[in-house]
């Protein structure tokens, strides 16, 4: 005979901890067949945070978790913790009982199961309201219940909503329909990537919303098959970091030249993105594909040689010591052109690449402002950066790509400047016609500071302290 709780009591309520899913979803779905409202956990931590935003009249868990993690705690230790009083706790034993803390029931015996349930559940242990309103079914740490799980026990119970995701980064959304899940959004991702980005920030806080408004399905994939293939990209990703070394703690930039036929499409992509200085991280934001694919792909292109590693400056190198910024400021402001308003200009010329690593170490620089604009994709004279040096004294630092097609433009960056740098010989008759007619120096680089590594940020001040300078004739 099928018991259930009397229609003037209110239904019991019991917190069902179980590892194994299949089994945590059918003996769910029996329990509240015959009345009983149920809450789910796959774990100890998720039936902490599960504990603390319910009403709980009785614990059903595995046996198998009454015996200690490796923290020293048991599932009953760590919940008696939480609530500070435990609720009642039967416990789901394979055969006969044994020693263990709390009642057993025999797995499979649902009716002795429900008759256990509402004996325990009195009406002195049932509370006639939920301690949370039903707006905000569930929420908790991601610290301590990792999305992952959050997901799959909304999915074993059918549930329709979204999850508010909030990390140290920024916020997101999962939009479950029956469980299944229909669109992920993060930070400025979609779909996949932003799903593998939110189950792998191991910090921030969760909020379960049901029944919200419905969203257009991005994602088909059954959840179960999605939670796998989010759990195989993590392993891949962190599997691939490991594999990249150093290049984690480096700014990458592409080696000119050679055949691209020998490079897969996506190693083709991440090429053209580090046409400029840029880190793994801003490589695997910038690009749509999923991480675990980018790491691939970068890894491909180390192992061939296509990549250069340009040190990741964390501390700034001053233009000049404090001694010498009195005078840094005056023949700055000694070398504005007449006429322009603004701070004074140098320009800096030579090959896209070689301008690229540039701009890199001058933004290093201590108060150097990066141009409001990010950099061309095109090789056309662009700003570089701004050095601020007090009392209203700005250095602005100009680049001009020596690519021949573009010279028409070149004019149009010397207008203003007070002297020009070449970094190499790239396009130099070019380069020396459109000076001579704006009636501007040129000065080689090498002969200012000897031969330059454009890569050090401390040569590149010395460069630009020099080209300073040298518009004075000093």
């Amino acid at each position: 005979m099928s018991m259930s709780p009397s229609p003037r009591q209110s239904p019991p309520r019991v917190l069902l901890v179980e590892e194994d899913i299949e089994e945590l979803a059918a003996l769910a779905a029996d329990l509240r067949q015959r009345g009983i409202q149920v809450a789910l956990a796959n774990g100890v931590s998720m039936a902490c945070e599960r504990a603390k935003t319910a009403r709980v009249d009785v614990v059903i868990a595995a046996s198998e978790l009454t015996e200690a993690r490796e923290d020293g705690l048991s599932l009953l230790d760590a919940l008696a913790i939480e609530l500070g009083q435990l609720p009642p706790v039967l416990l789901l034993v394979r055969e006969g009982p044994g020693p263990l803390q709390g009642e057993s029931v025999v797995r499979g015996d649902i009716e002795a199961l429900v008759a256990r349930v509402l004996a325990l559940a009195t009406p002195s242990n049932v509370r006639g309201v939920e301690s949370v309103p039903p707006s905000a079914m569930y929420s908790g740490s991601l610290s301590k219940v990792s999305l992952a799980d959050v997901i799959e026990t909304l999915w074993v119970d059918k549930k329709t909503g979204t999850i508010a995701v909030a990390t140290p980064f920024g916020a997101g959304d999962v939009r479950l329909q029956d469980g299944a899940i229909v669109d992920a959004v993060y930070l400025r991702f979609e779909g996949m990537k932003a799903l593998v980005r939110m189950i792998g920030e191991p910090e921030g806080r969760f909020l379960f919303t049901p029944e919200t408004p419905a969203v257009l399905s991005r994602m088909s994939t059954p959840t179960k098959e999605l939670l796998a293939l989010v759990a195989d990209q993590l392993a891949l990703s962190k599997s691939l970091r490991v594999q990249l070394g150093d290049l984690a703690s480096k700014v990458l930039l592409a080696n000119e030249g050679g055949d691209h036929s020998d490079l897969s499409p996506l190693a083709r992509a991440v090429l053209a993105k580090l046409r400029g200085p840029a880190t793994i991280e801003e490589v695997l934001d910038d690009l749509p594909e999923p991480d675990a694919q980018i790491l691939a792909a970068l890894a491909e292109l180390d192992a061939k040689g296509r990549m250069k590693r340009l040190a990741l400056e964390t501390q700034r190198v001053p233009l000049v010591g404090t001694d010498q910024l009195h005078l840094m400021r005056a023949l700055v402001s000694r070398a504005a052109a007449p006429g322009y308003e603004g701070a004074a200009r140098v320009v800096f010329a030579g090959t896209p690449s070689r301008l690229a690593v540039f701009a890199h170490a001058a933004l290093c620089i201590a108060d150097a402002v990066a141009a409001s604009d990010p950099p061309p994709p095109v090789p056309i004279p662009h700003s570089i950066a701004t050095i601020r040096l007090g009392d209203d004294v700005d250095l602005e630092l100009v680049a001009l790509p020596l690519v021949p097609a573009y010279a028409p433009l070149w004019p149009l960056a010397l207008a203003g400047s007070a002297i020009v740098v070449r970094l190499d010989d790239a396009a130099g008759s070019a380069l020396t016609e459109v000076c001579a007619a704006a009636e501007l120096p040129v000065l080689d680089a090498q002969i200012l500071v000897g031969a330059l590594e454009e890569a050090s940020v401390a040569q590149v001040a010395s460069l630009i302290r020099a080209a300073v300078e040298a518009t004075q004739g000093t």
